[in-house]
């Protein structure tokens, strides 16, 4: 009876944390989006010292975030971030408005990506 009990009971902890994960995870997708959307509106716009200033506000957010990040999701999907944060970063710093309007819709599936493949759904765990 013991070993069921105690089964039971890290199973419910194991779901906890992983509906805790989920969500620090989309809280955090939510708050970085809201300001890449701003970075992508004044890239747009060629405001490239606004973008730049938008970038700097993303990047404060995402260094904060990292480290919980890092806990969270595998290695390689915040290389790719970061990857895609130097392109930005490169692009608007050369102006090109093209690239770096791709590169930022990149960004944005990358971050909106990793909740959904956290999820503890039947097609996650197949």
């Amino acid at each position: 009876m013991k070993i069921i009990t105690g089964t039971v009971i890290i199973t419910v902890i194991i779901f906890m944390f992983s509906f805790y994960s989920v969500s620090v995870l989309a809280q955090t997708t939510e708050e970085m989006t809201a300001i890449l959307e701003k970075v992508e509106k004044n890239v747009l716009e060629q405001d490239w010292e606004q973008a730049e200033l938008s970038m700097e506000e993303f990047l404060k957010k995402w260094n904060k975030k990292h480290s919980v990040w890092s806990l969270l999701i595998e290695h390689s999907e915040i290389d790719s971030i970061d990857i895609s944060i130097c392109r930005i970063r490169a692009y608007m710093k050369l102006q090109n408005l093209t690239e770096a309007y791709v590169e930022i819709e990149a960004l944005f599936k990358y971050l909106k990506h990793i909740p959904e493949t956290e999820k503890l759904t039947i097609q996650n765990l197949l």
